[in-house]
């Protein structure tokens, strides 16, 4: 996990939020939610701090957390299908066609 990672919450247990003087989650967060790690962990010997944007100033149990993978063909912007086209896109391959696009994007592609 890294700054601007995304995690899901899967405990509000108070136990482990007071482990290592973390904020409660049972308070700020809610079980199922996905959250925005707003600067790297926090790695201690016994346990990892984690921050969140959407709670601003407030440090979590690491455990308390399951990351969530970065899907690798998000949607289009467009028109909500999966991209297969270059990562750098927010587009499918159809609507990308469709679109004008200066000299150096086409570029940067191959």
């Amino acid at each position: 996990m890294k700054k601007g990672s995304k995690v899901k919450c899967i405990s509000t247990d108070r136990d482990q939020s007071q482990w290592g003087g973390n904020d409660s989650a049972e308070e700020y967060l809610t079980i199922g939610d996905i959250y925005t790690l707003s600067r790297d962990p926090e790695v201690h010997s016994w346990h990892t701090k984690l921050y969140l944007e959407e709670v601003p100033g407030k440090k979590f149990n690491s455990v308390q957390f399951k990351e969530v993978p970065i899907e690798k063909n998000p949607l289009c912007m467009s028109c909500g299908r999966k991209q297969t086209n270059h990562p750098d896109s927010p587009y499918c391959q159809e609507c990308e066609d469709r679109i004008d696009r200066p000299k150096e994007w086409f570029s940067r592609r191959a």
